[in-house]
Protein backbone atom coordinates (compact mmCIF):
# COMPACT_ATOMS: atom_id res chain seq x y z
CA UNK A 1 0.00 0.00 0.00
CA UNK A 2 1.42 3.39 -1.05
CA UNK A 3 2.21 5.95 1.58
CA UNK A 4 0.82 9.51 1.55
CA UNK A 5 4.20 10.85 0.41
CA UNK A 6 4.28 8.51 -2.60
CA UNK A 7 0.74 9.54 -3.57
CA UNK A 8 1.74 13.22 -3.44
CA UNK A 9 4.80 12.47 -5.58
CA UNK A 10 2.64 10.70 -8.14
CA UNK A 11 0.16 13.59 -8.19
CA UNK A 12 2.93 16.15 -8.71
CA UNK A 13 4.41 14.01 -11.50
CA UNK A 14 1.06 13.83 -13.28
CA UNK A 15 0.62 17.60 -13.01
CA UNK A 16 4.10 18.19 -14.46
CA UNK A 17 3.43 15.75 -17.30
CA UNK A 18 0.11 17.46 -18.04
CA UNK A 19 1.65 20.93 -18.07
CA UNK A 20 4.49 19.74 -20.28
CA UNK A 21 2.00 18.25 -22.75
CA UNK A 22 0.05 21.50 -22.84
CA UNK A 23 3.19 23.56 -23.37
CA UNK A 24 4.38 21.29 -26.15
CA UNK A 25 0.99 21.12 -27.82
CA UNK A 26 0.20 24.81 -27.36
CA UNK A 27 2.21 26.23 -30.30
CA UNK A 28 1.02 23.48 -32.62
CA UNK A 29 -2.56 24.07 -31.55
CA UNK A 30 -2.17 27.76 -32.35
CA UNK A 31 -0.61 27.06 -35.74
CA UNK A 32 -3.22 24.50 -36.68
CA UNK A 33 -6.22 26.40 -35.34
CA UNK A 34 -9.17 26.77 -37.65
CA UNK A 35 -12.11 29.14 -37.32
CA UNK A 36 -14.48 27.10 -39.44
CA UNK A 37 -13.52 28.95 -42.58
CA UNK A 38 -14.31 26.17 -44.97
CA UNK A 39 -10.93 24.48 -44.83
CA UNK A 40 -8.96 27.59 -45.72
CA UNK A 41 -5.44 27.77 -44.35
CA UNK A 42 -4.91 30.25 -41.53
CA UNK A 43 -1.83 31.52 -43.34
CA UNK A 44 -1.31 34.51 -45.58
CA UNK A 45 1.77 36.45 -46.58
CA UNK A 46 3.83 33.61 -45.09
CA UNK A 47 2.66 34.32 -41.53
CA UNK A 48 0.50 32.23 -39.25
CA UNK A 49 -2.26 33.92 -37.31
CA UNK A 50 -2.83 33.15 -33.65
CA UNK A 51 -6.32 32.10 -32.70
CA UNK A 52 -6.61 34.98 -30.24
CA UNK A 53 -5.64 37.49 -32.91
CA UNK A 54 -8.72 37.17 -35.04
CA UNK A 55 -8.77 39.40 -38.13
CA UNK A 56 -11.22 42.24 -37.54
CA UNK A 57 -11.54 44.37 -40.67
CA UNK A 58 -13.76 47.41 -40.65
CA UNK A 59 -13.75 51.17 -40.87
CA UNK A 60 -12.60 53.29 -43.77
CA UNK A 61 -9.78 52.27 -46.12
CA UNK A 62 -8.21 54.84 -48.45
CA UNK A 63 -6.28 54.05 -51.62
CA UNK A 64 -4.74 55.81 -54.61
CA UNK A 65 -4.27 54.14 -57.96
CA UNK A 66 -1.55 54.63 -60.53
CA UNK A 67 -3.64 57.20 -62.37
CA UNK A 68 -3.94 59.41 -59.31
CA UNK A 69 -7.52 58.54 -58.42
CA UNK A 70 -8.11 58.66 -54.67
CA UNK A 71 -10.83 56.32 -53.46
CA UNK A 72 -12.18 54.97 -50.20
CA UNK A 73 -14.11 51.98 -48.96
CA UNK A 74 -16.02 52.06 -45.68
CA UNK A 75 -17.21 48.68 -44.40
CA UNK A 76 -18.94 47.37 -41.29
CA UNK A 77 -19.52 43.75 -40.20
CA UNK A 78 -23.03 42.32 -40.23
CA UNK A 79 -22.29 39.64 -37.60
CA UNK A 80 -19.73 38.96 -34.83
CA UNK A 81 -17.81 36.47 -36.98
CA UNK A 82 -17.38 38.89 -39.89
CA UNK A 83 -18.93 36.36 -42.25
CA UNK A 84 -20.72 39.13 -44.10
CA UNK A 85 -19.81 42.81 -44.37
CA UNK A 86 -21.43 45.72 -46.12
CA UNK A 87 -20.50 49.28 -46.93
CA UNK A 88 -19.89 51.91 -49.58
CA UNK A 89 -16.99 52.85 -51.87
CA UNK A 90 -16.37 56.37 -53.19
CA UNK A 91 -14.00 58.15 -55.58
CA UNK A 92 -12.84 61.54 -54.34
CA UNK A 93 -11.46 63.09 -57.51
CA UNK A 94 -12.63 61.08 -60.50
CA UNK A 95 -15.84 59.92 -62.10
CA UNK A 96 -14.67 57.21 -64.53
CA UNK A 97 -18.04 57.01 -66.25
CA UNK A 98 -19.94 60.27 -66.51
CA UNK A 99 -20.26 63.57 -68.39
CA UNK A 100 -17.65 63.94 -71.10
CA UNK A 101 -16.94 60.22 -71.34
CA UNK A 102 -17.64 58.57 -74.70
CA UNK A 103 -19.58 55.62 -73.25
CA UNK A 104 -22.57 57.41 -71.75
CA UNK A 105 -22.29 61.13 -72.57
CA UNK A 106 -25.78 61.92 -71.25
CA UNK A 107 -24.94 60.63 -67.77
CA UNK A 108 -25.25 63.34 -65.14
CA UNK A 109 -23.41 61.43 -62.44
CA UNK A 110 -22.53 57.98 -61.18
CA UNK A 111 -23.67 56.91 -57.73
CA UNK A 112 -21.28 55.67 -55.07
CA UNK A 113 -20.62 51.94 -55.10
CA UNK A 114 -22.58 49.75 -52.71
CA UNK A 115 -20.35 47.03 -51.25
CA UNK A 116 -21.26 43.50 -50.15
CA UNK A 117 -18.67 41.03 -48.87
CA UNK A 118 -18.87 37.32 -47.97
CA UNK A 119 -16.10 35.62 -46.03
CA UNK A 120 -14.25 32.81 -47.79
CA UNK A 121 -11.21 32.37 -45.52
CA UNK A 122 -9.52 33.66 -42.43
CA UNK A 123 -8.39 36.87 -44.14
CA UNK A 124 -10.24 36.79 -47.49
CA UNK A 125 -13.68 37.95 -48.57
CA UNK A 126 -15.40 37.75 -51.94
CA UNK A 127 -16.90 41.13 -52.75
CA UNK A 128 -19.32 42.83 -55.10
CA UNK A 129 -19.39 46.54 -55.93
CA UNK A 130 -22.41 48.00 -57.72
CA UNK A 131 -23.15 51.54 -58.91
CA UNK A 132 -25.57 53.25 -61.27
CA UNK A 133 -25.33 55.96 -63.91
CA UNK A 134 -28.05 58.61 -63.68
CA UNK A 135 -29.11 61.24 -66.20
CA UNK A 136 -31.10 64.39 -65.71
CA UNK A 137 -34.26 64.28 -67.81
CA UNK A 138 -34.87 67.05 -70.33
CA UNK A 139 -38.23 67.95 -68.81
CA UNK A 140 -37.64 67.68 -65.07
CA UNK A 141 -40.94 67.27 -63.20
CA UNK A 142 -41.47 69.63 -60.31
CA UNK A 143 -43.11 67.14 -57.98
CA UNK A 144 -40.87 65.43 -55.37
CA UNK A 145 -39.91 61.80 -55.52
CA UNK A 146 -39.46 61.63 -59.27
CA UNK A 147 -36.90 58.99 -60.24
CA UNK A 148 -34.26 60.17 -62.69
CA UNK A 149 -33.61 57.64 -65.46
CA UNK A 150 -30.67 55.25 -65.22
CA UNK A 151 -28.10 55.03 -68.01
CA UNK A 152 -26.06 52.05 -66.86
CA UNK A 153 -25.43 49.48 -64.13
CA UNK A 154 -21.78 48.89 -63.20
CA UNK A 155 -20.76 45.77 -61.26
CA UNK A 156 -17.29 44.86 -60.00
CA UNK A 157 -16.43 41.52 -58.39
CA UNK A 158 -13.34 39.93 -56.91
CA UNK A 159 -11.52 39.12 -53.66
CA UNK A 160 -10.33 41.30 -50.81
CA UNK A 161 -7.42 40.17 -48.63
CA UNK A 162 -6.62 41.90 -45.34
CA UNK A 163 -3.14 41.98 -43.83
CA UNK A 164 -1.05 43.52 -41.05
CA UNK A 165 -3.74 43.47 -38.38
CA UNK A 166 -6.33 44.30 -41.05
CA UNK A 167 -4.85 47.79 -41.48
CA UNK A 168 -4.15 47.04 -45.16
CA UNK A 169 -6.36 45.51 -47.81
CA UNK A 170 -5.70 44.30 -51.35
CA UNK A 171 -8.59 44.26 -53.80
CA UNK A 172 -8.31 41.95 -56.78
CA UNK A 173 -10.99 42.70 -59.36
CA UNK A 174 -11.62 39.67 -61.54
CA UNK A 175 -14.61 41.28 -63.25
CA UNK A 176 -15.82 44.84 -63.90
CA UNK A 177 -18.82 44.98 -66.25
CA UNK A 178 -21.23 47.66 -67.41
CA UNK A 179 -24.79 47.14 -68.65
CA UNK A 180 -26.58 49.85 -70.62
CA UNK A 181 -29.98 51.07 -69.43
CA UNK A 182 -32.29 53.03 -71.76
CA UNK A 183 -35.93 52.50 -70.96
CA UNK A 184 -37.08 54.76 -73.80
CA UNK A 185 -35.29 52.48 -76.25
CA UNK A 186 -36.52 49.35 -74.48
CA UNK A 187 -33.11 48.46 -73.02
CA UNK A 188 -33.46 47.22 -69.44
CA UNK A 189 -31.09 44.54 -68.12
CA UNK A 190 -32.92 44.37 -64.78
CA UNK A 191 -36.36 42.88 -65.41
CA UNK A 192 -36.84 39.49 -63.72
CA UNK A 193 -36.31 39.83 -60.88
CA UNK A 194 -36.25 43.62 -60.66
CA UNK A 195 -33.69 43.69 -57.87
CA UNK A 196 -31.19 46.31 -59.02
CA UNK A 197 -28.82 43.72 -60.53
CA UNK A 198 -28.55 42.75 -64.18
CA UNK A 199 -30.54 39.62 -64.93
CA UNK A 200 -28.68 36.37 -65.36
CA UNK A 201 -27.79 35.72 -68.98
CA UNK A 202 -27.92 39.38 -70.05
CA UNK A 203 -24.62 40.28 -71.69
CA UNK A 204 -22.90 43.49 -70.57
CA UNK A 205 -22.11 46.29 -72.98
CA UNK A 206 -18.55 46.64 -71.66
CA UNK A 207 -16.18 44.35 -69.77
CA UNK A 208 -13.24 46.30 -68.32
CA UNK A 209 -11.15 43.36 -67.05
CA UNK A 210 -10.03 40.92 -69.75
CA UNK A 211 -10.79 37.24 -69.07
CA UNK A 212 -8.12 35.57 -66.97
CA UNK A 213 -6.64 38.86 -65.78
CA UNK A 214 -6.90 40.69 -62.46
CA UNK A 215 -7.00 44.41 -61.71
CA UNK A 216 -5.45 45.15 -58.31
CA UNK A 217 -5.93 48.03 -55.89
CA UNK A 218 -4.53 48.50 -52.38
CA UNK A 219 -5.73 50.64 -49.50
CA UNK A 220 -4.81 51.49 -45.90
CA UNK A 221 -7.18 51.82 -42.98
CA UNK A 222 -7.81 55.41 -41.96
CA UNK A 223 -6.32 55.69 -38.44
CA UNK A 224 -8.27 56.94 -35.47
CA UNK A 225 -6.41 59.97 -34.10
CA UNK A 226 -7.20 61.51 -30.72
CA UNK A 227 -8.08 65.21 -30.87
CA UNK A 228 -5.63 65.70 -27.98
CA UNK A 229 -2.69 64.59 -30.15
CA UNK A 230 -0.60 67.44 -31.62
Amino acid sequence: MKSGIEKKKNTVALVIIGLTALLLAGPWAVIACDDDDGGQDDDYDGLKFHCWRRPEPGGTYIGKDAGGATWSQTIVPCDPEYRRMTGVAKFANINPVGPGQPWFPDTEYRTDFLVNMIRTGRSTWDFTWIAYGVKKPEDLPTYPGYAWPLTFIMVGRGTQTFAYGCDHVTLEFTSVKIWEVDLEAGIDPDVDPADGFPDEGVEPLYSLVPPGQVYTETATRFPAVSPLCP
